[in-house]
Formats: structure tokens, sequence, C-alpha cells
């Protein structure tokens, strides 16, 4: 899954601790060449100082943006070893924070990342792709929860063709401190389940699905999960939302939440997050006289207490920033991995996409918004989309709701 994002730094104060000196570690674009080896990443227990800077790992290197003052330390412990890396945040307003090792050269195929770490606060983990074209492509793993213990952190990620070197932000995006230490990236199988699936959600667009997803899917028989966010039903932009909405809920499709007013949840109070989970469950179940059993997190923004506070509420929670593929060894029904259908998606990675859950016998969740002639980056077009659907009859993956694929799955 492509996700695109221009930074522009602001102003980032960088209080550079390292013991005795302090180095701006300009060898960012250095690459490794050496790809035969089971760990991929070189230095990556941190013990091997820099030849001419003792106080800076070899083969790694820092960087921060916007708004806030950080320090960089090259710690004297670690997990395993005597060193680890450091970073600390203050007076932060926007931005974060990394240490990162030089960008390695990787075959197209899984991997997973792995490295242990301690800090204060949840922090961010992503997958940094440069590409044949000189671009610069993210892919954003699970949140790491805060520990003050040393923790392990996992997640795997698929390197695409097209991807000429990848390194790995741990970052810290807000006040705290964030260690880490025994930093792995290795080739990765999944473990499979009985058979391949396939579930189709849609978020928000649901106005205009009716006259143009709906009919499509009616063609292949598939049923969806719609999340709707609630405040766009109250204060509707079209006419009777009820009956558009009950034209899903009649032919068979799952409806889910998608919160009140859709805000980044990660920027409310628990108190409010609280509420935009249990008053949009508990609007659509009044509305529609129906049990609302899943939630999909707006924008996908989420941390430890929102994810743990869902589960309070819903049976699932799919996300949108975890990409992926369900399966046995990362299966978690608290945050189920998806693929962003995008306008720019392409005929290939979708058939891919599909293929993979087929021979892998994986779960894939597809996410789509509004089906209609005039897309925007998020959307598709109807003939598409119809293709789309092709492509999935065509590998003769089945396709379940939610429900229907947890009650399956979930015993494996």
């Amino acid at each position: 899954m492509k996700k695109r994002i221009a930074l522009s730094v602001v102003l980032c104060i960088k209080v550079v601790i390292l013991f005795i000196g302090c180095s701006t570690a300009e060898n960012i674009d250095t690459i490794n060449n050496e790809i035969d080896k089971p760990n991929f990443v070189e230095n990556s227990s941190l013990e091997i100082a820099d030849a001419g800077d003792s106080n800076m790992p070899e083969n790694w290197a820092y960087n921060c943006w916007g708004k806030n003052i950080t320090a960089f330390t090259y710690l004297n412990e670690g997990y395993s070893g005597d060193h680890s890396v450091k970073i600390e945040v203050a007076d932060y307003e926007d931005g974060d924070a990394k240490w990162f090792f030089d960008p390695v050269k990787l075959t197209p195929g899984d991997y997973i990342f792995s490295n242990y770490y301690r800090s204060n606060v949840d922090t961010k983990v992503i997958v940094t792709i440069n590409t044949h074209a000189g671009d610069k492509e993210y892919i954003d793993l699970p949140i790491a929860p805060a520990s003050e213990e040393w923790i392990k952190f996992e997640a795997s990620f698929i390197v695409p063709e097209y991807a000429e070197t990848v390194t790995v932000y741990h970052l810290l995006a807000k006040d705290g401190y964030l260690i880490t230490d025994e930093h792995q990236i290795n080739s990765y199988s999944f473990e499979g389940f009985n058979r391949g699936l396939v579930t189709i959600t849609f978020d928000d667009g649901w106005e205009e699905n009716t006259k143009t997803a709906l009919p499509i899917l009616q063609e292949f028989g598939y049923k969806t999960n719609q999340f709707y966010a609630t405040t766009y039903i109250e204060n509707p932009r079209v006419t009777n939302p009820k009956n558009l909405i009950k034209l899903f809920v009649y032919d068979g499709h799952e409806i889910g939440s998608h919160s009140i007013s859709h805000p980044y949840l990660t920027t409310l109070s628990e108190q409010e997050v609280t509420g935009e989970l249990k008053g949009s469950q508990e609007f659509l179940e009044n509305y529609l006289g129906i049990n609302i059993k899943h939630f999909a997190t707006p924008f996908g923004a989420y941390n430890t207490f929102i994810k743990e506070d869902i589960m309070n509420y819903y049976n699932a929670h799919r996300t949108a920033i975890d990409f992926g593929f369900n399966s046995k060894d990362n299966f978690d029904v608290s945050r189920l991995k998806s693929q962003s259908v995008l306008l720019d998606t392409t005929t290939s990675e979708f058939e891919e996409w599909v293929r993979k859950a087929k021979d892998e016998k994986l779960w894939l969740i597809l996410l789509y918004h509004k089906v209609t002639d005039n897309p925007n980056e998020y959307d598709t077009t109807p003939q598409i989309f119809l293709e789309q659907m092709h492509m999935i009859m065509d590998a003769d993956l089945p396709v379940v709701t939610i429900s229907e694929a947890l009650t399956e799955l979930v015993d494996q």
C-alpha cells in the first residue's frame, strides 16, 4: 500500500547528547548491499561505534523536524549489549524525531521488522521506502504501546518491486522518551488459514455508493461492511438517509460505526473518545434496529487507549493504517489489517493482493471510500470497481463479511 507524505521542516532544536561529543550523522543515504544475511540491518545492536566518532553508532543517523526540542543520545547500556539509542522530546507542538539505520537493499517480498524498546509514551513505527524513481513512500506499522520495561515490537510489511532501499523509523511524536535496541529485518512467511478470504469494506461515501457500488455488488452477490460516521446521518446532505442506508441493510450487508464526528481520535480526551465510540454505536443501533459489532477508526488514528476502549464496545476494529494481510501468526481483532483501494491503485497491485490472499490462504480486507464518476485520490470509478470485482470472482476467492470471517477464523 502506497502512502505519500510531504514533510516540511518548520523548526527542530536538536540537543545532541553523545556523552562526550556530538555529530550530525550525515551518512543518511549510505546503502548496504550485503543482503544475504538473515538480519539485513547493519550494526543492528548498535555495539559498533562510528570510526570517525566513537560517540555515534556506525551505520546509523538521526533526524527531527517540526516544532519541538529533541535530544539524541548514544547510550552506554542496552537490551542485551552495551549500547542503545535514545530520543527525548520536550515542548512538542508538531513533527517527530527518530534514529534510523542506513537504508538497505531488499528484494521484493514479505519481511518482518522487530526491535526492543522502552518508552513512556506510545510511539510510531514507519517503514520508509526509497523508490527507483527517487521518491519516498511510507508504510505505517502498528502503534508501539508505552512500556517502561524492555518489550519487543514486531510487525510484517511488503517490499514492492519499485523499492530501491528500505529503512525503518521508530519515531517519537510527542513529549516523552524512546530507547531502542536489537533492530532486525528478516524475510517473512505468513502462516495461512484453511483458505483465503476477502472482505470488502467502505468508509464514508455511502450516499453515492447506493447508486454506484451497490448494483455492482448485487451483480456478483457480494456483501460488504459499511462504516458510518453518524453526524452525516443526523445532519444529512441527502434526503431520507435512512432509506439509503437500509438499501444496504436489506441486501444483507453489515453496518459498522465510524465514530460520531469523524475526528482524529488521538487528539481527543479519553472521555471524548469513549463518547465517540459509545455514542455512534447507540445511535446506529437505535436508528436501524440492529446490533453494531464493528468499528473503523477515522483516518486510521488510534493509540493503545483507543484500541482497548474500542474493544469495550465492539467485537472488532478495522484500521486504515495497519496495511497488509491478516494471518494466523498476526491475527488481532483489535487491529485488523487492510489494503486501501485508492484512485492510483493499479491493476497489477490489486491482482497481486487477491492472488496472495488466495495462494497463501490469508484474509484480505479491502478498504474503499466512494465509487464515483468524479473521484478524488481516495475514491475509485464504477468501471475500475467493476473490474476489481471481476478479479476477485476470477480468482475464486470467497467474499465474506467481517462477522462471517471471524466465525470461520477465530477457532483456527
